[in-house]
């Protein structure tokens, strides 16, 4: 953040890690607490389906 670069956080599997990284001001996290790996044919319908890229900070 000091960059002026936004922090995101690879291989997050448990909602308490998502948890604690909100905490810590992570931005954004990836990880198979999000998805596993999604072949490339289904990748459309999988984010039309999700919607907006979650960010912690709207974890409450």
């Amino acid at each position: 953040h000091s960059l002026g670069m936004s922090v995101v956080a690879e291989g997050v599997e448990t909602a308490d890690v998502q948890a604690a990284l909100a905490l810590m001001g992570c931005d954004a996290i990836q990880g198979y607490l999000i998805s596993r790996p999604v072949p490339l044919a289904d990748l459309t319908e999988f984010l039309t389906g999700w919607g907006e890229t979650p960010r912690l900070a709207a974890v409450g």
